[in-house]
């Protein structure tokens, strides 16, 4: 993730797509950084993000300026357990 952070520019990808991180702001940033790297490119922007988010009075200034086109709400949350992935 601090690969994505860190890039300056995505000449060769338009759109982003993720789930990303929570705590310490890292959604918001990640948010922020992937619209500024579309705006030159036309691209698009796709997060997975709780739906209070949305709401939240601190990203009501980002949701005004740039509203989402489209929001999808999912009813049921599927989690993969702790170390399923082989991963911990």
């Amino acid at each position: 993730m601090w690969a994505f952070l860190t890039t300056t520019h995505r000449s060769n990808r338009r759109n982003t797509r993720t789930n990303p991180p929570y705590g310490r702001g890292l959604a918001d940033r990640v948010v922020v950084h992937a619209l500024q790297l579309t705006q030159s490119t036309g691209g698009t922007v796709a997060m997975l993000l709780d739906l209070a988010s949305l709401a939240h009075p601190l990203r009501h200034v980002l949701y005004v300026t740039r509203p989402p086109a489209a929001v999808y709400v999912l009813n049921e949350l599927i989690c993969q357990p702790a170390g399923a992935d082989g991963l911990e």
